[in-house]
């Protein structure tokens, strides 16, 4: 589940970048905070944050970010992203503060527009405005909610719509500027990383059967040549397994440069992959080995929105340090998620920063901001895994110098040459880092837990914690199945099917217990009922349903559900259905 609430933050910070780039989308519903904005002076110290030239900040206020403009931006981008709701304090700051660096990098781009004379001219602008208004003027909705808003379109065009679209419009002239990619340039790329490109975009649709024999595997490739693969599979009894939009690098270099060079409905193999013998049916390939290939496929606008993207970083960074200029983040927490996304400092000095800001002779402070706490935990973890394998290498370095084996190249590069002495003296330092960072990271999750005792990602770490505790892994695992349910009724069981077996097991274990009580076990059993109808397996539905029913008869129409599970089952009599899962059904509950 770890690697799918990743996956989910690597969309959100992809999201945060193209919001950005693709032009200011909150135009049509603009917050009317920004049309008051011109009529209040602010001062620098009002900013949330702010550019700086040769380390003094610019006197400019466009160059300054207030708080409005951080909240209007960020609420803007979240009507934008899928249906999902933020963790507090883990989730909302963190993409709060990737807001606001793009905001910051949005005003290096104005500083450098004025300076360059990139300012669009009024008809480009009148040109825009325009269109945005023949778009307002189609949707009544859209053109009252202006009105009530604005009090008049006329109000809501010249002090606010006008100044948006040149601002946008200006930072469209400078992306287009520092972004834009040649072909040749794309050669290039591609011809300096094709290796890497293939691996990464050559793709395959197979159809794959397996034995524990090679003998059989040949068998079958004979017969599939007389019949056909999936005749022959049929015959032999054989499942076959679909592999659509495989990619290099899982089988090894030898398969993939023989799957890869098949022609459409060959029968390759057998090959001997992971202790078992595999027979393909190579339905089709999508290569991109040749740069002709390449330009046709999927692959080109990737790698060039890649290339565009490297240069935007490198010039931005560059323009900065010519010009000195720099920002100033006043809020510690954005700054914090900031330094930790980035890596741009080490994580031990962040994490005894935080340690200090949270923790008062052993004990959490009162005043502890739980967003810094959140941030404590993220940078314990890493830090964990770092000393984790730190302390492993000594000891497998001590372990070499008293067996009397040569120590590996590599271990002396990280740590040097160190005698059994040293190492008898570091190992134990290492450890007690490792003991503290443990320690204050269990009792910042738990304090965490009991201010956010519904937060997913409190949750997660509690059941790590206290893999015991029943209740916490209850909370958890029912959470989880709630945010997966709609995934599994817009029909992608497929992307998601490690998670479900996870939250089944998880609840199941819960189910199951005689610790714990009735209430929560009965709505254990209810999840697991729900989420087996959802992915239509009636079979485990009824079994949970049975359990659930002898454990808290009044809890549901128990005669309304079977009545659901009855239609979703053959037309078999219902005196012979299964009380307990069949034998593909027992993993998912497991």
């Amino acid at each position: 589940m770890r690697k799918w609430m990743k996956k989910w933050q690597g969309l959100i910070i992809w999201v945060v970048a193209g919001f950005f780039v693709a032009g200011i989308a909150w135009w049509s519903i603009a917050a009317y905070m920004r049309s008051s904005a011109p009529k209040v002076q602010y001062s620098l110290e009002d900013a949330v944050a702010y550019l700086t030239k040769d380390g003094t900040p610019m006197n400019d206020p466009t160059y300054w970010v207030m708080g409005w403009e951080l909240e209007t931006k960020y609420s803007d981008l979240l009507r934008n992203l899928p249906t999902y709701s933020l963790d507090p304090v883990f989730e909302d700051p963190k993409l709060k503060a990737l807001v606001l660096e793009r905001i910051l990098e949005n005003k290096v781009l104005m500083y450098h527009a004025s300076e360059e004379n990139l300012l669009p001219t009024k008809k480009e602008i009148d040109r825009e405005v325009n269109n945005i208004l023949e778009s307002i003027k189609k949707d009544k909705a859209k053109q009252s909610l202006i009105i009530r808003r604005y009090g008049t379109l006329t109000n809501y065009i010249n002090n606010y719509l006008k100044p948006s679209v040149k601002e946008e419009l200006t930072l469209k002239k400078v992306r287009e500027k520092v972004m834009s990619v040649t072909d040749d340039e794309v050669k290039k790329y591609y011809e300096g990383h094709k290796k890497d490109i293939m691996l990464k975009y050559d793709k395959a649709d197979l159809v794959s059967v397996s034995f524990d024999k090679e003998e059989d595997a040949k068998a079958f490739v004979n017969k599939a040549a007389e019949i056909g693969f999936e005749k022959a599979a049929t015959s032999m009894g054989l499942e076959t397994e679909e592999l659509n939009s495989f990619g290099r690098g899982i089988l090894g270099d030898e398969v993939d440069d023989i799957v890869f060079s098949a022609s459409p409905n060959s029968i390759v193999g057998p090959f001997n992959v992971f202790d078992k013998w595999y027979v393909f049916k190579v339905k089709d390939v999508r290569k991109v080995d040749t740069y002709e290939n390449f330009v046709i496929s999927d692959a080109f606008q990737d790698v060039k929105s890649q290339i565009s993207n490297e240069k935007y970083n490198k010039w931005i960074e560059n323009y900065k340090k010519e010009k000195h200029i720099s920002y100033v983040i006043k809020d510690e927490i954005y700054r914090y998620w900031l330094e930790v996304m980035k890596k741009e400092r080490d994580e031990e000095d962040i994490w005894k920063e935080l340690k200090n800001h949270i923790f008062e002779k052993g004990n959490i402070r009162e005043d502890a901001q739980d967003e810094l706490k959140a941030i404590f935990v993220v940078v314990s973890e890493d830090l964990k895994f770092q000393k984790e394998n730190e302390l492993r290498d000594l000891k497998s370095y001590k372990k070499d110098l008293e067996e009397g084996k040569d120590v590996s190249e590599n271990l002396k590069k990280k740590y040097g040459e160190l005698s059994k002495d040293e190492l008898e003296q570091k190992i134990p330092k290492v450890q007690a880092q490792l003991d503290e960072i443990e320690n204050l990271y269990k009792k910042v999750v738990e304090d965490l837990y009991e201010g956010f005792p519904t937060s997913m990602e409190v949750l997660r770490r509690m059941v790590q914690i206290k893999p015991e505790d029943r209740y916490v892994r209850f909370e958890y695992y029912s959470q989880l199945y709630s945010r997966l349910k709609p995934l599994i009724q817009y029909g992608q069981v497929s992307s998601i099917l490690n998670d479900i077996l996870q939250t089944q097991i998880g609840l199941l274990t819960v189910a199951m217990a005689t610790d714990v009580s009735t209430d929560v076990r009965a709505e254990a059993y209810y999840d697991l009922y729900d989420m087996s109808i959802s992915i239509g397996d009636a079979t485990s539905a009824k079994y949970y349903l049975d359990s659930l029913k002898e454990i808290a008869p009044d809890y549901m129409d128990f005669e309304g559900a079977y009545e659901q599970i009855k239609a979703m089952l053959p037309s078999t009599p219902s005196e012979n259905l299964p009380s307990t899962p069949t034998e593909n059904a027992t993993p998912q509950g497991e």
